[in-house]
C-alpha cells in the first residue's frame, strides 16, 4: 500500500499507508481515526508553459499586427486559431484596398476595382 501525506488544521503533517481505491483527492479533508485532515500533494507539479509558436511564414518579415516575432521577423502566434485570424484579416484588408501591407496594389485579386 502506499503512503498518502495528510495535515491536520494546525499544520501537524501524518504519512497513512492506505489502498489506492481509498485515497481522496488532493485538497480534500477526511476523517482518519477521528482527526480531520487535508490531503496534501506530495509532488506539487510545474506550471504549464506553452513554448510553441505557430508562424505565418506566408507573410513578409516583420508584417503589421502579429503577436510575435522571431529573430527573422516572421510573425509568430499562440495557435493556429489566432494564425488563421490573422491571415483573414490581412485578406480582408487587401480585398477592401486592393493594396496590400507592401504598398503594392493587387490588380485582379479581389481589389475594390477587380474585375
Amino acid at each position: 500500500m502506499p503512503t498518502y501525506t495528510f495535515a491536520d488544521s494546525a499544520g501537524e503533517q501524518y504519512d497513512i499507508f492506505l489502498h489506492m481505491r481509498e485515497a481522496p483527492p488532493f485538497g480534500k479533508w477526511v476523517d482518519i481515526a477521528g482527526k480531520k485532515l487535508k490531503r496534501l500533494v506530495e509532488m506539487p507539479q510545474k506550471p504549464i508553459v506553452q513554448s510553441i509558436r505557430f508562424k505565418a511564414y506566408s507573410q513578409v518579415p516583420w508584417a503589421e499586427g502579429a503577436e510575435a516575432y522571431d529573430s527573422e521577423g516572421t510573425p509568430c502566434f499562440s495557435s493556429k486559431k489566432a494564425v488563421q485570424k490573422y491571415l483573414d484579416t490581412q485578406n480582408s484588408k487587401v480585398e477592401k484596398t486592393g493594396i496590400n501591407d507592401q504598398g503594392v496594389e493587387t490588380i485582379g485579386y479581389g481589389g475594390k476595382d477587380a474585375l
